[in-house]
């Protein structure tokens, strides 16, 4: 038996956890463009926010009878920053979902790796890594900085 035919009998299966800028879905095809992706998020300064941004899922059905997926974004700290409820209403001739969402104004609380997970029951299909760094300081800023 192929790998493959093994994810189509079995669980559902994650297939793409995606972060990027800009989401286009052709009204004629249905097909999804993301544009700008992104592991990466740089900052002078904490607390701060985000630029909006998209988020991009995918699942295969398997066998399972789940409709109900659920979607966070967590940060380093453990705080939980988006949560969201992936229903399937339709899973299609290929038996694959695929979920967009925009995150708006999102807080990034502090530098470090922030954790995308989708997730069935408790069980983790899918996660992606989100590093949030602080950006050194230009010479220009270290110059306004108050002399001994």
């Amino acid at each position: 038996m192929s790998r493959l035919s093994a994810i189509a009998l079995g669980e559902s299966k994650g297939l793409a956890l995606l972060l990027c800028d800009q989401i286009i879905v052709d009204r004629d095809t249905g097909k999804r463009s993301l544009i700008g992706l992104f592991e990466m998020i740089n900052t002078r300064r904490f607390r701060t926010t985000a630029s909006d941004f998209c988020i991009y899922a995918s699942v295969a059905r398997g066998s399972s009878t789940e409709t109900r997926y659920y979607l966070e974004l967590e940060a380093p700290d453990g705080e939980l920053l988006v949560k969201a409820i992936l229903d399937v209403d339709e899973w299609g001739p290929t038996d694959i979902f695929q979920f967009e969402m925009r995150v708006s104004g999102m807080a990034l609380p502090t530098w470090g790796v922030y954790h995308a997970r989708v997730f069935v029951q408790g069980r983790v299909l899918l996660e992606r890594r989100l590093l949030v760094q602080k950006l050194p300081e230009s010479p220009a800023e270290q110059d306004d900085s108050p002399k001994p």
